[in-house]
């Protein structure tokens, strides 16, 4: 994101980059980063830097998901209001899929979205809608076929959606954004290029 964040920056635009408290003070921490003001310039731009008031200060992943999940959105929502108490209105909201919710909190400001999506979204997509079975995990044999695809084995399945992925909560924040990404004003999806 931070990557994305520079390049749109690199264009002429001012990006403010949020993330969690923790990832905040980790960034300042090993970059000297400065939080709010008028950012660092980058191109024709600059990025700024704000960070969720979230008050998460622990370290396990389902815990955070968890935590982002009830608190992430009334923190996103209180920094674009702080945004635009400042004069700094916010034009465009772009989300990852792991915080599927931060769509929802720019639609109910009025504020246009995009959420970037994974190469394999068409996998996700068609396991949310129950459009395909997925093959057993142990089934090294078995096809699976998704259209306009080449039929795949269990070994080419996105790791989230096999049975013994240890992060479940990152799969169901996936999940959550395909489940909603029609709310988005845009998708775009990532590819390791960009």
């Amino acid at each position: 994101m931070l990557r994305l964040a520079k390049r749109i920056a690199a264009k002429g635009l001012v990006v403010t980059f949020s993330s969690t408290s923790a990832i905040g003070a980790k960034l300042v921490e090993s970059s000297g980063v400065s939080v709010g003001g008028d950012g660092v310039p980058l191109g024709g731009g600059r990025i700024r830097f704000e960070f969720l008031e979230d008050g998460f200060d622990g370290s396990d992943l389902d815990e955070l998901m968890r935590h982002l999940g009830t608190a992430g959105p009334a923190a996103f929502a209180e920094l674009l209001a702080r945004q635009e108490a400042a004069g700094r209105p916010v034009a465009c909201v772009v989300g990852n899929p792991f915080i599927p919710w931060a769509v929802d909190v720019a639609a109910a400001a009025g504020i246009p979205s995009a959420v970037l999506r994974a190469p394999c979204s068409r996998s996700y997509y068609h396991r949310v809608h129950g459009l395909v079975e997925f093959p057993p995990e142990d089934d090294l044999d078995a096809r699976l076929t998704l259209p306009g695809l080449p039929a795949m084995s269990v070994a080419d399945v996105p790791s989230f959606l096999l049975p013994s992925n240890p992060y479940m909560s990152l799969t169901e924040a996936i999940q959550q954004q395909i489940r909603t990404i029609d709310k988005a004003t845009w998708a775009y999806t990532m590819h390791a290029d960009t």
